[in-house]
């Protein structure tokens, strides 16, 4: 099995683009606020804002620039580079999501970065367990 993670749904629509901007490489403020342009500067500036402050994306403000934090980048290695051995029931579409149940997604974080204290993005990220093999899409 893999593991995978995205925002969960605290986070606004807004918010869930640029997420997958950054993730995605764009980097720029600027860039991105052009591309959302059917939002006011004000309303991405604050989403932009909240994604900064929960840790997810880390801001350089003299480059006018957006990046994963550390704890975000740390996490997606852990994902990209840890396979998990169990058996689990026949899975819906080939992945099952954890959203809600605060000490599976406590524990899927301790099994992927333990020696880090990153128990914050618990209420930051929904996981999603996928089968791996042949077919499994990143």
């Amino acid at each position: 099995m893999k593991i995978g993670f995205n925002l969960n749904r605290r986070f606004g629509a807004l918010e869930q683009a640029i997420f997958k901007l950054v993730l995605a490489g764009l980097k720029d403020t600027r860039q991105i606020s052009a591309l959302l342009w059917i939002f006011s500067d004000e309303v991405i500036a604050n989403a932009m804002l909240k994604l900064v402050n929960e840790q997810v994306l880390s801001a350089n403000i003299e480059e006018f620039k957006l990046e994963l934090s550390q704890y975000i980048i740390i996490l997606a290695e852990a994902c990209e580079n840890q396979t998990f051995h169990f058996t689990l029931p026949e899975l819906p579409e080939g992945k099952l999501i954890i959203t809600d149940d605060y000490k599976i997604k406590e524990t899927i974080i301790k099994q992927l970065v333990s020696e880090f204290n990153m128990g914050f993005l618990v209420r930051l990220l929904d996981f999603e367990v996928y089968e791996s093999g042949d077919d499994y899409e990143k």
